[in-house]
């Protein structure tokens, strides 16, 4: 089951945890580090230095708002969960994703926050899900909104299209 969250934060915290794209405010480099392979384009994320791909990281915001976000959730699925990942992305006209899965164990689930402030559905960047009948569910990027997905389905984001001049911003926080 998939379900989309309409303005999931509030204005001033959208406007903090969107702060955190922002490269005056933190040392993030922007990081093309996936191998070359005929599989899968190069794709493009916030890499912290120092940081480690087996924790969470070090970004306390990130991390504070998945914790927060993560008993939107709960009530939503009637369950505990636990937050395992964050990952963000930063995607700019041609830079395509391709299908992938989030799972980290069964009942896993992804959260996709939608972080560009500034907007319009006629740029693309729709987040796209095939559910387990093997439908395309295609979800308009709208920002400030989240959809929440089973972590095992395959997913993925349209990067925008030439008329958009700005990047598109996500935060997927995986939870089990």
């Amino acid at each position: 089951m998939i379900h989309r969250f309409k303005n999931i934060l509030s204005y001033n915290d959208f406007i903090l945890l969107n702060e955190e794209f922002n490269a005056r405010h933190n040392s993030w480099n922007f990081l093309k580090k996936d191998e070359d392979t005929d599989e899968q384009p190069y794709m493009g994320c916030l890499d912290k230095p120092l940081s480690h791909s087996d924790t969470l990281g070090d970004n306390l915001t990130l991390i504070k708002y998945g914790s927060l976000l993560k008993y939107v959730c709960q009530i939503k699925l009637k369950r505990s969960l636990t937050l395992v990942r964050v990952n963000t992305n930063i995607q700019f006209f041609g830079q395509e994703s391709s299908f992938h899965k989030d799972k980290y164990q069964p009942g896993s689930w992804t959260l996709i926050l939608f972080m560009s402030p500034k907007w319009s559905t006629e740029w693309g960047g729709e987040l796209v899900v095939c559910d387990e009948d093997g439908n395309y569910n295609y979800h308009a990027y709208i920002p400030n909104d989240a959809i929440l997905i089973p972590a095992h389905l395959d997913h993925m984001g349209f990067a925008p299209n030439i008329m958009c001049k700005v990047p598109r911003l996500s935060v997927a926080y995986t939870y089990s």
